[in-house]
C-alpha cells in the first residue's frame, strides 16, 4: 500500500518542485496547476479503491467495519460431514 501512495502522489512532488523554481513564469506556474487539479485525484482514487478491495477481500475488515458502523453481523458455523469410505 505504501508503493502505491508513492507512486501516486509522486508526480504532485515533481509539480511542486518545478512550480517552486519558476515561480515566476506564468505560464509554467499556470500549466502546473491545471497539472495539478489533474495529479490530486489520483490518490483519492487510489484510497478509495483500497478500501473497496480490501471491504471484499477481508473477512475480518467487513467485520470491523460491520462494528464501527454498529451493524448486526450473521454469523455462520459450517459443519462438514465427511463419510468413511471402505477400502
Amino acid at each position: 500500500m505504501t508503493i502505491s501512495f508513492i507512486i501516486a502522489l509522486a508526480p504532485q512532488g515533481v509539480l511542486f518542485l518545478i512550480k517552486f523554481t519558476y515561480k515566476n513564469d506564468e505560464g509554467v506556474v499556470s500549466t502546473i496547476e491545471t497539472l495539478n487539479n489533474f495529479h490530486a485525484f489520483v490518490p483519492l482514487a487510489n484510497g478509495t479503491i483500497h478500501i473497496i478491495i480490501n471491504f471484499f477481500i477481508s473477512s475480518m475488515y467487513r467485520r470491523t467495519v460491520n462494528e464501527l458502523l454498529g451493524l448486526k453481523t450473521e454469523h455462520f458455523v459450517a459443519h462438514s460431514v465427511i463419510q468413511p469410505t471402505i477400502i
